[in-house]
């Protein structure tokens, strides 16, 4: 591992650390949702996926909750933040490395965000022996939509405002899709082509 890949998971870090310490100060999602979140440092997961690859990904998901349990002082929470991120990282990792672009980032970060939900619910249910949750589970639903949404078009903005050298896997597969009169011109995508690619 080089000193630029060192440096870039080290910013990747800071960046999902600042974004998750600033999320838990804020009020859930959905109020008829307890506990749901936006889940902001998704943005950094899907960001490092498509820039750095499928372990450098892992890395900054387990550095970041690591972190934040030192950060939060809750050290129980660890089996929550990193179960749920664990499934839900594998889960876009199949996605975007097998269908993507046939289907767009946004449905990646939706399916995301449920899978993450849910994995949390199912934990606690288990720990806390109850499946008084499960009785939410359309709300944690609609908490994944908006929350996967959210993020999804956050990551398009970046992919398309930051320079294309920075994401060049990611533009190589959008421009695979697209028809032979438009490959020559990839910048000039809009970001309607990058939603529904």
């Amino acid at each position: 591992m080089n000193t630029k890949r060192i440096a870039l998971l080290g910013i990747f870090v800071t960046y999902a650390l600042v974004l998750n310490l600033v999320e838990s100060w804020l009020p859930p999602l959905l109020v008829f949702a307890p506990g749901t979140r936006m889940g902001l440092s998704n943005i950094i997961s899907l960001i490092t996926l498509i820039k750095l690859g499928v372990r450098d990904s892992y890395i900054v998901l387990v550095i970041r909750c690591i972190l934040t349990v030192m950060f939060t002082g809750n050290p129980f929470s660890i089996v929550y933040s990193l179960s749920g991120g664990l499934v839900s990282l594998t889960v876009m990792v199949l996605l975007y490395k097998f269908l993507f672009p046939n289907i767009s980032i946004v449905a990646i970060s939706i399916v995301g965000a449920f899978v993450h939900n849910i994995t949390q619910v199912w934990i606690y249910s288990i720990i806390a022996e109850t499946g008084l949750l499960m009785l939410l589970m359309l709300n944690f639903i609609l908490a994944s939509i908006v929350a996967g949404i959210v993020v999804g078009f956050v990551v398009l903005l970046l992919l398309r405002n930051l320079p294309p050298s920075l994401f060049a896997d990611y533009r190589q597969k959008i421009e695979g899709k697209q028809p032979p009169s438009k490959k020559s011109n990839p910048d000039n995508k809009t970001l309607a082509q990058l939603v529904y690619a």
